[in-house]
């Protein structure tokens, strides 16, 4: 699914700049670089959306927990790539930060370090929960700003940490946190409003008319990529028929860490011709 939506994407985009308001020709270096970001932003997908849905509907057979476990894989690997293709793309559109190298050495060294943190917080929340497990409501808000004021501090990255913390307690420690989640899951509604609202007020439509048909081409290239990769991987997979043909709505829905990388292009094309147009 990554490789046909972000690929696919990326082929398009380079392709065709004009249709995304890129300046130069197709397959120039500044082109090439912008429909880089744009395929690599396009395999992301929201697990927080997700995991809403599923919750709502109470959704929990096989298909939920295959489409689930895909997103945050699908998230892991968009995070690492983007590492990578920032690396050497930021500099060619003109952004801040300095050579390339160093790019990516920041990005590493955030990735790497927020795994580490989310490990360490994963295992000390697991201690709690062995040694306690009281009070667990108020554990859960306090270790989720805990994890969000730590990284901030640290200039690591909060979703990345509070993911590897719940893979590995999930996976390391599921009986002893499996009442961690369902207390989590009580307290989801009012997360999930806040995030919705906050996604919603992100939408600026008066900009609409300026990007409109480029977003247009974008959504329907990107659905289309994503739906011919996941009939091609459940294919491969020999998942159900069922499976096959519903699926791919599991990847359509962006917010998430995708605002957040989009973000950090954002300011670092900040005054760019290119940033300024489309990012």
């Amino acid at each position: 699914v990554a490789v046909c939506a972000g690929l696919g994407v990326f082929v398009l985009a380079a392709t065709a700049p004009g249709w995304f308001g890129f300046e130069g020709g197709s397959w120039e270096q500044s082109a090439v670089a912008a429909a880089a970001l744009l395929g690599t932003l396009s395999i992301a997908n929201s697990p927080a959306v997700l995991v809403a849905l599923m919750s709502e509907q109470g959704g929990d057979g096989p298909m939920a927990q295959t489409a689930l476990a895909a997103t945050v894989l699908k998230d892991l690997v968009l995070v690492t790539l983007f590492a990578i293709v920032f690396a050497w793309a930021g500099p060619v559109l003109g952004g801040e930060g300095g050579h390339g190298g160093a790019v990516t050495g920041t990005l590493i060294r955030e990735i790497g370090g927020s795994v580490l943190f989310g490990a360490v917080a994963g295992v000390l929340m697991a201690l709690y929960l062995h040694r306690s497990g009281a009070n667990l409501a108020a554990f859960v808000v306090m270790s989720g700003f805990g994890i969000s004021l730590l990284c901030d501090a640290l200039g690591l990255e909060p979703l990345l940490a509070g993911l590897t913390a719940g893979l590995l307690m999930r996976n390391l420690w599921a009986q002893e946190a499996e009442p961690l989640f369902e207390a989590i899951e009580h307290l989801s509604l009012p997360v999930y409003c806040v995030f919705f609202a906050v996604a919603g007020a992100k939408l600026e439509l008066e900009r609409l008319p300026e990007v409109g048909v480029a977003a247009g081409i974008l959504v329907a290239a990107r659905g289309a990529f994503t739906y011919a990769g996941v009939r091609l991987g459940t294919k491969i997979g020999s998942l159900d028929e069922g499976s096959r043909r519903r699926l791919w709505t599991a990847f359509m829905p962006q917010a998430g860490v995708v605002l957040a990388l989009a973000s950090i292009v954002n300011d670092s094309l900040a005054g760019q011709p290119m940033g300024e147009r489309f990012f």
